[in-house]
């Protein structure tokens, strides 16, 4: 071995050594910082004082050459020269788990809850299905016959027939029971109701067609009815307003419809007015639709008197609801003297249907017109 190898073998024997002490120390130390605080006299020696509770390790100085242990006092650091810093924990390692504790004793049992409240009534079940009909039970055994025949007994009288019972519901059928032994003769049964009414017979032949009546007498005349779907009107004499239209006449049939009419007017006029009259109809609201064509004149008047005329119109229109059928006149001309007319009359025939299909079916007017003549005044 070399001698550098014997010196650090040297100071690690010494090291172990001063481990060996410092440990002892400490252990002594831990004690008296325990207790209370540290020995008077050490050379070493610090004030008494416990260690800082909220440190969990503690901090010594041991002397070197004394083998003193002196509290490494706070604020200080570090140890003086010549010592050596040891530490340990203030607090040991953790002990090991310790055994299990013994089983306690049982609780008392605990008081009785209360009762709960009353549940809601559940709702009706369904109605089980009707069980199978029952098996037919066995035919009973005939019964043993009777003594001898009684002699016969007299008729009694009839009794009232008692009105007739609810025919019962049919039953299932039974089994069919063995063969009984022939019984006596029954009495004879009471004679059954009479049978219901049968179907009527089918209808019999037509007999022969009878002579034919005398003629009976003829009865009196009925007075004339109207004729359905005709009308007229007419009025006595008027004034025409110069160089304007007047209406000289107004009829309403009282059904809408295609109507045949026919118009006539007197007219007189002087001083060579001109005069022309017409038909239509006119609304409720003052539309005026289907005029006919217009039947015109002009007349030569001359001085102090008047010519007059008598114009004819006719045609077919449609008259609406609420409408009115118009003759109207027109009188135009230089002149502003009075002119006239009289007795304008109007009919109007309802019709099947217009003009130009397969069949009209229209009545004849009863008014016949005057053809126009000239009257002097």
């Amino acid at each position: 071995m070399s001698q550098e190898e014997r010196r650090t073998a040297v100071r690690r024997m010494g090291a172990a050594r001063k481990s060996a002490r410092a440990r002892m120390l400490a252990t002594g130390l831990a004690a008296t910082v325990a207790a209370g605080g540290l020995a008077a006299g050490s050379a070493e020696a610090v004030e008494r004082q416990a260690p800082d509770a909220s440190s969990a390790t503690i901090f010594a100085c041991y002397s070197d050459s004394t083998d003193a242990l002196s509290y490494l006092k706070p604020p200080a650091t570090t140890c003086p020269s010549g010592t050596t810093e040891i530490s340990w924990s203030q607090t040991g390692p953790q002990g090991a788990q310790g055994k299990a504790g013994a089983q306690g004793a049982q609780g008392k049992a605990g008081a009785q809850g209360k009762a709960g409240a009353q549940g809601a009534v559940g709702s009706q079940g369904k109605a089980g299905a009707a069980g199978a009909q029952g098996a037919a039970g066995a035919q009973g055994a005939q019964g043993a016959p009777g003594g001898p025949q009684g002699p016969q007994g007299k008729s009694g009288a009839q009794g009232a027939t008692g009105p007739q019972g609810a025919a019962g519901t049919q039953g299932a059928q039974g089994a069919t029971g063995p063969q009984g032994a022939a019984g006596t003769q029954g009495a004879q049964g009471k004679a059954g109701t009479n049978g219901a009414q049968g179907a009527t017979g089918t209808q019999g032949a037509t007999g022969t067609q009878g002579a034919t009546g005398a003629q009976g007498a003829t009865g009196a005349q009925g007075p004339a009815g109207a004729v359905a779907g005709y009308y007229s009107s007419q009025r006595g004499a008027g004034v025409l307003t110069d160089n304007a239209s007047t209406v000289v006449l107004t009829l309403t049939p009282a059904s809408p419809g295609d109507y045949v009419i026919n118009g006539m007017a007197n007219v007189q006029v002087r001083n060579s007015n001109a005069a022309s009259c017409w038909m239509d109809t006119a609304s409720g609201g003052g539309t005026v639709t289907s005029a006919t064509e217009h039947a015109i004149t002009t007349l030569s008047g001359f001085a102090g008197g008047y010519r007059g005329a008598a114009l004819t119109t006719t045609g077919e229109v449609d008259v609406k609801a609420g409408s009115t059928i118009r003759e109207v006149c027109d009188l135009r001309g230089s002149s502003k003297s009075v002119n006239f007319f009289s007795n304008p009359a109007m009919t109007a025939t309802r019709l099947s249907s217009k003009s130009g299909g397969d069949e009209i079916t229209r009545k004849r007017p009863e008014q016949k017109f005057t053809p126009p003549r000239l009257t002097k005044h």
